[in-house]
């Protein structure tokens, strides 16, 4: 490690944490007054070490950390600008998936070209099957810009890194400063709640591991294969009598359940997902629509 990168790693570390009332108040200002102001650089200096948290996930992966960190600054930065404190978030949980997408941005290519949406079985089924890049990067154009304030991990960039993971597990490396913990409400018809407790309970009585942590340790070509080849999937759904669940709720940390979320938002296109923090836990809660088509 070089000596200006030692120096650096030892003034982040530092920085105090700032408390909620804090990182109101430095909110405010900066949407006052912009990138260029104290509080801005307040902001980000008390959140540098995230970006070193989280850029040491990427490392080997063709980008020095300098670099890593460099691109998980610029996320850092674009969070702060965006943050709007009044929605009851801390704003590290908020900043986290822009200094993540900043960083994968740096290491996959900025230059993705344009997709119209597209909701296709058979591409699904070819990017379960030998993980395609174009096929993900169609797949991976089904998202809307409030998902990406929110954190729903549905962008081209985001599906090309799962699927270079098919067949093996999803690493997740805890991160003690940031549990970036969260509500996931997810709203759909009664037939598609039903099939997504149902599947996910299958899951994980057959690999035996909890529902709330299937994407860390089950491989995304799994549960997408499991999802797609279901009969509950797509067309199938309406034909289920079934209950109308009130709420399903899963109790995790944000990063052990991204796969399996991703994975279920592909199979039920029509879920919506709202996303909240909470600073106990993460719930996740899926609410039926009697009302939806």
């Amino acid at each position: 490690m070089g000596e200006k990168l030692e120096k650096y790693l030892i003034e982040i570390c530092k920085a105090p944490l700032l408390s909620i009332e804090e990182e109101i108040e430095l909110s405010k200002a900066i949407q006052q007054k912009g990138a260029d102001c104290d509080e801005m650089k307040k902001m980000v200096k008390c959140n540098e070490r995230f970006v070193l948290s989280v850029a040491r996930q990427y490392q080997n992966r063709g980008l020095s950390i300098e670099e890593l960190i460099k691109a998980g600054r610029a996320g850092l930065e674009k969070a702060a600008l965006k943050f709007d404190a009044s929605r009851g978030f801390k704003f590290i949980s908020y900043a986290v998936w822009w200094i993540r997408r900043e960083i994968l941005i740096a290491i996959e290519s900025p230059d993705v070209d344009v997709i119209n949406p597209i909701h296709d079985p058979a591409i699904l089924q070819e990017l379960c099957n030998n993980g395609s890049k174009s096929a993900a990067l169609k797949l991976g154009q089904m998202y809307d810009k409030g998902d990406e304030e929110n954190g729903i991990f549905r962008n081209p960039v985001k599906a090309r890194r799962y699927f270079k993971l098919a067949g093996k597990k999803y690493e997740y490396v805890p991160e003690e400063e940031d549990p970036h913990e969260a509500d996931y409400f997810l709203r759909g018809s009664a037939e598609e709640l039903v099939a997504v407790k149902t599947l996910v309970d299958e899951l994980a009585q057959k690999y035996g591991e909890p529902a709330n942590e299937l994407g860390l340790y089950i491989s995304m070509n799994i549960l997408m294969k499991t999802l797609v080849g279901s009969h509950y999937y797509d067309g199938n759904l309406l034909t289920m009598n079934a209950d109308d669940p009130e709420c399903i709720v899963l109790h995790a940390e944000a990063n052990r359940v991204e796969p399996l979320l991703y994975a279920l938002r592909q199979a039920f296109p029509n879920l919506e997902i709202e996303v909240k923090e909470t600073k106990t836990a993460l719930i996740h809660k899926v609410y039926g629509n009697k009302n939806k088509k």
